[in-house]
């Protein structure tokens, strides 16, 4: 609802001012033409009771169980900051990153509008079922591989919910806006 968003806009702009820390949050830092800029936050349900209870109670995981088929649990949680001028991410899937996992689902929450010019996620539609492809040793999609693939923009709304198989190729261009 929009009282939901309003309440969950102001608790990422909290988050978003917590300085860094070596023991608790991990926040990221991405080298921008206007110096450092925040590019990632992860770690932070512990210390922020209400996004911890929104992404771990209620609506959120009965969506991602109901799209598996099974009861789920927050494995991890992540915050992309996408500001003017910072760079995408190179196609990938995040199945290598959690090898000891079968499989695994992400759950994005659109907290701002997410469009092609500020580098909205692309995914490469109907190839998750062909498991590991063309990684690199740096676990992203290799250049060629990329290149055989259709992408299609997923553009979002603040509020809209989508829901990806670990094994979906993905990628997001950098934020042109």
């Amino acid at each position: 609802s929009p009282e939901q968003m309003t309440a969950i806009r102001r608790w990422v702009d909290e988050i978003s001012r917590w300085e860094v820390s070596d023991t608790k949050w991990m926040h990221a830092l991405e080298e921008t033409a206007d110096g450092p800029r925040l590019s990632r936050t992860e770690y932070f349900a512990a210390y922020h009771k209400e996004l911890g209870r929104l992404l771990m109670t209620g609506t959120l995981p009965a969506l991602v169980g109901d799209a598996l088929g099974e009861d789920t649990f927050l494995y991890k949680e992540k915050l992309n900051w996408k500001h003017p001028g910072v760079a995408g991410y190179h196609a990938h899937q995040d199945a290598p990153a959690y090898k000891q996992i079968k499989l695994h689902s992400t759950c994005l929450l659109s907290v701002d509008a997410s469009t092609v010019d500020n580098g909205c996620l692309e995914f490469a539609a109907a190839r998750h079922n062909e498991g590991l492809i063309g990684l690199t040793a740096d676990g992203i999609i290799s250049p060629l591989e990329e290149q055989k693939m259709h992408f299609t923009p997923c553009e979002t709304e603040p509020g809209d919910v989508v829901i990806f198989s670990s094994y979906v190729p993905h990628r997001s261009r950098p934020n042109l806006s």
